[in-house]
């Protein structure tokens, strides 16, 4: 019998190994270059790991000024340790952005082997392993990178939190605790870690009922800080939400309902993102499928099972919920088809696959095996098709990835010398920091200008957004960074 079932564990065993180095597959040419939001995060990893404080001076945030967008600050704290281990380096922030994909997974295949045993385990972490759309969340250094491993960990809290009628103390915490860290995560988790707490309304039969109410309670006193900074910053977790939302003063309610909901069906398509993606290059690929065939398929029959047979395992209607409810932060907003502001859909839609799989591993023998390897093939072909556009036209996204800038600051700091930066122009400045120190230089090498100010004749300026209040010959461009040359103040009259 062992004999028999050694090359099927060899098999899995490969299987596993093989998603494991997919998901760990970063490349410094793909994307090219270093964005200026990763860039941001990386910059204040640094600063808050050697200062405890962001680059602007703020003590333990919560979120950070960044270029006006105030993103979560969580992913820097968790950079700021492999920084301080390996250095201020592209690689590591990419590497740990890359290692979220593989914990994924892990979550993912424990709540697989908990629900359904060893076998399904393999099969849904192989599917959800070769997903275009996890692998290239784990492919940038934003904080998007995180936030399927989150919506996984809420899910398998929960999972523990219902195996007894009398749920322990400890597990309510964990699901309280798992809520926090995505509502802290990501800025779509300020709406969508309150929205999964409501959906634990579902569990609300007498014998939970407390446990419930106890899960809420944790969950509210894990957001006090957010409310302290709220009060402190009131428009620091907002700022995101107004730069993207279409709502505008004196909408209707009506058409904001009719508004959100269009958005909402066009953006929870199917359809779409198998034979589509992103049109933005910050993620996706020249708008390769950012799911497979065989993993739509999947996650339908297990859609199937949960409304037949399941309806009365209150899990399985808690994970249908997350998934439904995991498009409504992109549907307030003006931008379609959104990867990152989406990326809760793949992680549910792995989960939902679990009893897919269930379904198809009951069937008879040789439904069963052919069955698998039609998928199996399936996923394969398209999971090849993917790569071959990720490897092709993955490199060519220079634009979009800054990927010339970091010779142009290269360029001013050569010599010894030094770059000026204006007051306004926080783009210029952060890409120029996280360059020096990232190449071992002094962050002090590039300096932001007081306001007004005019730096010495001669040196090195490098700038965004803004346009110099001096004279300064412009030397070199970049995508739409530009390096100059100070040349004195400008003539009078």
């Amino acid at each position: 019998m062992a004999a028999a079932l050694r090359p099927a564990t060899l098999l899995a065993a490969g299987a596993l190994l093989f998603v494991v180095a997919f998901q760990l597959w970063v490349s410094p040419t793909n994307p090219p270059g270093f964005h200026h939001d990763e860039a941001a995060f990386a910059l204040n990893a640094y600063t808050l790991g050697h200062s405890l404080r962001d680059q602007t001076g703020g003590l333990l945030p919560i979120a950070f000024p960044s270029y006006g967008n105030y993103p979560s600050a969580f992913f820097s704290y968790v950079l700021a340790i492999p920084e301080l281990v390996l250095g201020p380096k592209n690689e590591v922030v990419r590497g740990t952005a890359a290692a979220f994909g593989v914990g994924a997974l892990l979550l993912l295949g424990i709540l697989a082997y908990r629900r359904a045993g060893a076998w399904i385990a393999v099969a849904a972490v192989t599917a959800a392993g070769l997903e275009p759309w996890l692998f290239q969340v784990g492919r940038v250094a934003y904080d998007t990178s995180m936030f399927p491993f989150f919506v996984l960990l809420v899910l398998l809290a929960v999972d523990g939190w219902t195996r007894s009628d009398r749920p322990l103390p400890w597990r309510a915490a964990g699901v309280a605790v798992a809520l926090a860290l995505m509502t802290y995560g990501y800025p779509a988790g300020r709406l969508l870690g309150p929205l999964f707490a409501a959906a634990l309304a579902v569990f609300l039969r007498r014998p939970a009922r407390r446990a419930v109410i106890g899960v809420w309670i944790g969950y509210a006193a894990c957001l006090i800080p957010l409310g302290l900074y709220r009060l402190r910053h009131p428009n620091g977790l907002t700022a995101r939400y107004h730069d993207t939302t279409f709502l505008t003063p004196g909408m209707s309610v009506w058409t904001i309902v009719h508004r959100a909901a269009w958005n909402y069906l066009r953006d929870m398509s199917p359809l779409h993102w198998v034979t589509a993606g992103d049109p933005k290059p910050y993620l996706d690929v020249s708008n390769a499928a950012e799911l497979l065939w065989a993993f739509l398929f999947l996650v339908a029959l297990g859609v199937y099972e949960i409304l037949r047979n399941r309806r009365g395992d209150r899990f399985w209607i808690y994970v249908l919920a997350a998934y439904l409810l995991s498009g409504l932060p992109a549907a307030l907003t003006v931008d379609r088809h959104d990867t990152t502001r989406l990326s809760a859909m793949p992680a549910c839609m792995a989960v939902l696959a679990i009893p897919g799989l269930q379904l198809i591993w009951r069937s008879r023998s040789a439904v069963r095996a052919g069955a698998l390897a039609a998928l199996g093939i399936l996923l394969v072909v398209q999971w090849g098709l993917f790569v071959h556009d990720y490897t092709t036209n993955g490199p060519n996204r220079v634009d979009a990835f800054d990927a010339g800038v970091g010779a142009l600051v290269a360029r001013g700091l050569a010599g010894g010398r030094t770059i000026y930066v204006d007051h306004d122009d926080p783009y210029a400045l952060t890409y120029g920091q996280w360059y020096a120190v990232s190449h071992g230089l002094p962050r002090s090498r590039v300096v932001r200008l007081p306001d007004g100010g005019i730096p010495p004749t001669g040196s090195m300026v490098l700038g965004r957004t803004q346009s110099c209040d001096y004279v300064c010959p412009q030397l070199a461009a970049a995508d739409s960074f530009w390096l100059a040359r100070a040349a004195g103040p400008k003539p009078a009259g």
